[in-house]
């Protein structure tokens, strides 16, 4: 699988050169060492006592296991046990989609059932993937020097620390950077495959279909005289969703449980525009509301921190590059406001891609380069070190 995927990197679009594919891998390789000797100062060399007794993590350390934290228990269980619910205002994993947990499981064969070292090795493969996947999909619209800038701005964003873990985050990003770039280079069917895949791993998944349906007018100059019969495919993407639902249905008998599901996290299914600003003003009140515990405000801050930055990106987004990874954008951005919430948002935002296209385009200025580099790296040790040491970061 792995050769058929470098493979078709090769064939299609902008072939790779030698030196193009050496600086990525080169790259992600440096990435993944440097985030590792981080997490080893911060566990083994600062004293930093857990700040969560809640916080579930595995029960021995080894390298790998720095990297399992928080959800990650709820991906294990559905590994190890299937999917259960227990009630709406009690915790359960019917609210996690199951393609990365599938992933762990059938890798877990060929590792002895060490489902925790399957789960971090998914995650960094997809990420490496997801690297390449940027790079050739930023080629299409800017130069070499912009495409892997957007590589290295992903990479050291401050959550990317959820892309070496047991989480979801990489994988995600792996489906939605290929469906958009084989959307690119009109290959509809491969775009739509990669999307159902996507709408398999998160709920966002299935907003791709939305997407890549502007992102087809688009291409087509909104002239729907050049509509073809391969618009659709994109029935596809929401299958991906249909396949869930249908299990929880047969399983369960109600197909909407990961979202009843969600109450317990003390997010509510209704969808009105009105919780978005509500969303905002709580969580400026949480975090002024003296929360003693210094790192969770630092959480919450950034989380707010990431909602407005990324707004910002995406109204440029708009304008200066593709209205289809607006859309895509925007989609990300308000599910989780929506369900008057925005926990967790500066994790959310890893995956809207565009961003880091946009801010590699802006990277051509040394200064802004060196700002952001500066910036994002050392707010990306921070949350490692807090990250490994049990600490709330997203």
């Amino acid at each position: 699988m792995a050769l058929n995927f470098v493979k078709n990197l090769k064939e299609t679009g902008h072939k790779l050169t030698a030196k193009e594919i050496f600086s990525i891998l080169g790259l992600f390789l440096a990435w993944r060492a440097v985030l590792q000797f981080i997490a080893y100062l911060g566990i083994f060399r600062l004293n930093l006592n857990p700040d969560f007794t809640s916080c579930w993590k595995p029960g021995f350390s080894s390298w790998y296991t720095w990297w399992i934290r928080w959800d990650s228990g709820w991906y294990l269980s559905i590994v190890e046990r299937g999917y259960y619910f227990e009630g709406a205002e009690n915790f359960s994993n019917v609210s996690f989609f199951p393609l990365y947990p599938l992933l762990v499981k059938y890798l877990g064969w060929i590792f002895g059932g060490n489902y925790l070292l399957c789960g971090v090795i998914v995650s960094n493969l997809a990420l490496l993937f997801a690297c390449f996947y940027l790079y050739k999909l930023a080629r299409i619209d800017t130069k070499s020097n912009s495409a892997f800038r957007s590589v290295l701005y992903l990479l050291i964003f401050p959550a990317a620390v959820f892309f070496a873990s047991m989480y979801t985050e990489s994988l995600f990003l792996l489906t939605c950077l290929a469906a958009f770039y084989h959307a690119r280079k009109n290959e509809w069917t491969l775009a739509c495959v990669w999307g159902f895949f996507a709408a398999l791993t998160k709920s966002l998944g299935v907003f791709l279909v939305l997407a890549l349906l502007l992102e087809y007018f688009e291409q087509r100059k909104f002239n729907f005289k050049k509509i073809r019969w391969n618009i659709l495919n994109l029935a596809l993407v929401p299958c991906g969703l249909g396949a869930f639902m249908w299990y929880l249905w047969k399983r369960f008998g109600n197909a909407w449980l990961f979202l009843q599901a969600q109450k317990a996290w003390n997010r509510t299914s209704s969808i009105s525009l009105a919780n978005i600003g509500r969303s905002v003003i709580d969580h400026i009140k949480a975090i002024r509301g003296g929360e003693p515990n210094i790192a969770m405000r630092i959480a919450q801050s950034f989380e707010l921190f990431s909602f407005i930055l990324f707004i910002f990106l995406c109204v440029i987004v708009f304008l200066k590059l593709r209205k289809s990874y607006a859309l895509y954008m925007v989609f990300g951005l308000i599910l989780s406001p929506l369900t008057k919430s925005l926990m967790s948002m500066n994790r959310y935002v890893l995956v809207l891609f565009p961003a880091f296209i946009l801010l590699a385009l802006w990277g051509k200025n040394k200064v802004i380069n060196y700002a952001i580099v500066m910036l994002f790296s050392m707010l990306l040790a921070l949350n490692t070190i807090m990250f490994v040491n049990s600490y709330w970061v997203g």
